[in-house]
C-alpha cells in the first residue's frame, strides 16, 4: 500500500529544522562575543573631555558594568549602537559602547577589564597630564574663570559679594557653573538675578565674559575658604567633509576648567557692641506708620505698623521687635511680613510689623521709644535707629455697654429708715415705690435675657463661618506649599546641589511653620528615615571635597509623598474628633 505524503506531514519533518537554526542562531558557543575598546585621544589633559569607545563583535552575555570606569574617570554620558549586516549568507552583529570621561586627577590609569556579562573587554590604559593653572590669563588659553570677592574681611553675617567670571575665547555651545561650596555649612548663598554676558581683551586677546553673582552671609567667624568653583564648557568640534565644512558633521567637547579658592577673615561681633542683636550692614531704617485720625476711643482698634528696613542683608536676620506691656492697653502683633529683594549689587531685607492697639478705656497713653542698635559697616562703628516716643488721648466710648441704672438713693434710705411714720399717704408711697421697684426688676431681668440670646445667636453663626475660614487657611497652605514643591521639582531637575538646598529650606519652614529649621541637618531630623538619609547625602555632597557631580535622585517625589502623609493625618485627626455642640 502506498502512503501519500500529507502536509501536516512536511511541516512536522521541517519544525526540528528550524527549532535547530534558532538554537544555533542563539547559541553563544557559536556566536561568542568578541570585545575591543579604543581611546580617541591619548594622553588627555586634566578637565578635558575623551571618548573610550567598547565595541562588541556578537552577541554580549549581558548589559556592560563600567563601575571600574567611575573609579578613575567621571562619565559626562554613554551612547550606545546597534548593526547588523549579512557578509556571505551570514549574520554579523555589531554593538558599541561610547563613553565621555573626563579626568580630574592627572596620571597613569588601568582601568580593568569591563564585564559583559561573563564576557570581558580588555584593559585600557589612560595617561593624564596637567594643563596651565586656572585663573591666571595667558595667550595661549582660551578658557578660564576667576572668583572675585567684593571684600577679604568682613564681619559675622555681613554680606560678601562674590563674583564668578567664565572667560571663553573660543564659540561654545553650552556651559554650567558648579555649586559654590565653603568650609561652614551654615553660610547663606543666594544667587542674584541671571547670568550677565559682555565682551572684553585681555591684551589684544578677545574674550566673552560669562559672569554670575551671588551674595554670602557667614555665621561664624574665622577664617571663610570659598572652595575651587567648577565650570563646565560644551565646544563644538567641526569636521571638514572635503573641502567644505558640513554643520551635521559636527561633534561636542566638554571641558571642565577651575578657579583657585578664596580665603576671606570673618570676624566676630566687636567688644563695643552693645545691642541685643547683631545687625551688620551699611543702612537701616527703622519707620514707623501711624493712622491719621487723631481720635480715638476706647474699645476701638488702632494700626501701627513698623518697618525695618536694611541694606545687604536678609530679612531672616532682622530681629524681632519686642514692644513692651502698656497698662489698659493690648497688643495684637500680627504674622510679620519678610522680603528680600535681589540687586545686582546684593539684597535688601525688609521685616513689616503690624500692632493692633485696643485701648481699654479712656485716657492717656503713652507709647515708649523704640532704639535699634546696628554696626554701620560703612563707619565701622555702632549706630542706632530711633523712633521717639507717642502720646495719644482715647475717649470714652461711644456704645458703653453696661448703662446700669441708679436708682434714688433718698428714696431706697427713706424705705429703709424707722423714723418714717406710717401714715396712709406713706403707706400709699411706699406701695407706689415697691411697685415701681418691682417693674424695673423685671424690666432689666429681661434685658439681661435679651443680651445673652443675642450673644448665643452671634457664637452660632461664627462657630458655622469657622469651618470656611479654616478651610481658606488650608487653601493658603496648599498653595505655599505647592510653590515649593514646584521650586524642589525644578532644581532637581537640573541636579542643582545649592538651589535644592535653599529650596527644601523654603519647604522646610512651610512643613514646620512653627519652627523652622535653618539648615539641613536640623530639617533632615525632623523628616522620616529615606527623605532624612537623602538631605544627610546632598548635605555631605554640598560640603565634599572631591569633585563628585550631585543627582537629586527622588527628593521631589519624597518631599511630595510626605506633604501627602501630612494631610492624610492632619484629615485624620479631624476626622477623629467631636462636632461641636450646637444647641
Amino acid at each position: 500500500m502506498e502512503m501519500k505524503n500529507k502536509p501536516g506531514n512536511s511541516i512536522k519533518t521541517l519544525k526540528p529544522f528550524f527549532i535547530l537554526l534558532i538554537i544555533l542562531f542563539f547559541n553563544k558557543a557559536v556566536f561568542a562575543a568578541t570585545i575591543s575598546a579604543q581611546l580617541d585621544i591619548n594622553p588627555v589633559l586634566v578637565n578635558d573631555s575623551f571618548h573610550l569607545t567598547y565595541t562588541a563583535e556578537g552577541s554580549v552575555d549581558n548589559d556592560p558594568d563600567f563601575s571600574p570606569v567611575k573609579k578613575y574617570f567621571d562619565i559626562l554620558g554613554t551612547q550606545t549602537s546597534n548593526n547588523i549586516s549579512m557578509i556571505n549568507g551570514s549574520f554579523k552583529r555589531t554593538q558599541q559602547w561610547t563613553l565621555t570621561l573626563i579626568a580630574t586627577k592627572t596620571g597613569t590609569y588601568r582601568i580593568p577589564p569591563v564585564a559583559f556579562g561573563t564576557d570581558l573587554a580588555p584593559e585600557v590604559e589612560v595617561t593624564v597630564k596637567q594643563v596651565p593653572v586656572s585663573g591666571t590669563a595667558s595667550p595661549t588659553q582660551d578658557f578660564f574663570i576667576k572668583l572675585e570677592s567684593s571684600t577679604q574681611s568682613a564681619f559675622i553675617q555681613q554680606q560678601v559679594l562674590l563674583t564668578a567670571k567664565l572667560y571663553v575665547a573660543q564659540n561654545i555651545n553650552s556651559y554650567q557653573f558648579g555649586d559654590i561650596n565653603t568650609n561652614n555649612q551654615d553660610t547663606i548663598i543666594e544667587q542674584l538675578g541671571d547670568d550677565k554676558q559682555y565682551k572684553t581683551y585681555l591684551g589684544t586677546k578677545p574674550y566673552i565674559v560669562l559672569e554670575r553673582k551671588y551674595a554670602i552671609f557667614p555665621q561664624a567667624s574665622g577664617k571663610l575658604k570659598i572652595k575651587s568653583l567648577l565650570a563646565e564648557i560644551g565646544i563644538v568640534t567641526r569636521r571638514s567633509s572635503g573641502r567644505f565644512f558640513d554643520p551635521f558633521n559636527a561633534s561636542t567637547t566638554t571641558k571642565r576648567v577651575r578657579s583657585k579658592e578664596l580665603t576671606i577673615n570673618i570676624k566676630d561681633i566687636p567688644k563695643s557692641f552693645s545691642g541685643n542683636n547683631w545687625i551688620a550692614t551699611p543702612s537701616l531704617k527703622l519707620i514707623e506708620n501711624w493712622p491719621r485720625n487723631t481720635t480715638f476711643r476706647a474699645g476701638e482698634p488702632i494700626t501701627r505698623t513698623l518697618t525695618l528696613i536694611a541694606d545687604k542683608q536678609i530679612a531672616e536676620q532682622l530681629p524681632e521687635l519686642n514692644l513692651p506691656d502698656i497698662k489698659g492697653l493690648k497688643q495684637y502683633p500680627d504674622k510679620p511680613y519678610l522680603n528680600n529683594s535681589k540687586q545686582t549689587t546684593g539684597i535688601n531685607a525688609t521685616r513689616k510689623q503690624k500692632i493692633a492697639l485696643i485701648p481699654t478705656h479712656a485716657g492717656t497713653y503713652t507709647l515708649p521709644a523704640i532704639d535699634i542698635p546696628w554696626w554701620n559697616t560703612k563707619k565701622n562703628k555702632i549706630d542706632i535707629a530711633h523712633i521717639s516716643a507717642r502720646s495719644f488721648k482715647v475717649l470714652p466710648s461711644a456704645n458703653p455697654i453696661n448703662n446700669t441704672p441708679q436708682f434714688n438713693q433718698q428714696k431706697q434710705l427713706d424705705l429703709n429708715t424707722n423714723k418714717i411714720p406710717l401714715t396712709n399717704n406713706n403707706t400709699t408711697t411706699l406701695r407706689n415705690n415697691s411697685s415701681s421697684l418691682t417693674q424695673a426688676y423685671w424690666f432689666w431681668l429681661s434685658l439681661l435675657f435679651l443680651i445673652l440670646w443675642l450673644a448665643t445667636l452671634v457664637l452660632l453663626l461664627r462657630s458655622k463661618k469657622q469651618p470656611v475660614r479654616n478651610k481658606q487657611n488650608h487653601v493658603e497652605n496648599n498653595l505655599s506649599l505647592s510653590n515649593a514643591l514646584n521650586v524642589i521639582k525644578s532644581a532637581c531637575n537640573r541636579n542643582n546641589a545649592q538651589e535644592t538646598k535653599t529650596a527644601l529650606l523654603r519647604w522646610g519652614k512651610v512643613i514646620f511653620s512653627d519652627k523652622p529649621p535653618i539648615n539641613l541637618a536640623e530639617l533632615a531630623e525632623l523628616l522620616d528615615e529615606e527623605l532624612k538619609s537623602k538631605i544627610l547625602r546632598l548635605n555631605e555632597a554640598l560640603y565634599s571635597a572631591d569633585d563628585t557631580i550631585w543627582k537629586c535622585d527622588g527628593i521631589y517625589n519624597l518631599c511630595k509623598q510626605y506633604k501627602q502623609k501630612t494631610e492624610s493625618t492632619k484629615e485624620e485627626d479631624s476626622n477623629n474628633k467631636l462636632e461641636p455642640f450646637k444647641p
